[in-house]
């Protein structure tokens, strides 16, 4: 059976100013709308604050989601 975890993420606040909290510690891949990979980390939060306005892809478990950064 499949495991609900990867579907039960919740990554808020979006849009955000820059902390992006997620629901469950994971290992998660940041890319811009270029492709570029900023940050790649395993834990809870991301802090976008230092990179600029725009849209950003988590991706995490097989699974994507887009970020709006304000």
């Amino acid at each position: 059976s499949l495991s609900t975890q990867e579907t039960s993420m919740n990554i808020y606040p979006n849009p955000t100013s820059g902390l992006i909290n997620l629901s469950q510690q994971t290992s998660y891949t940041v890319i811009n709308s270029f492709g570029q990979v900023l940050i790649t980390g395993n834990n809870s939060s991301i802090d976008l604050s230092t990179f600029p306005k725009g849209v950003y892809t988590i991706l995490y478990n097989g699974n994507s989601q887009k970020i709006i950064k304000q």
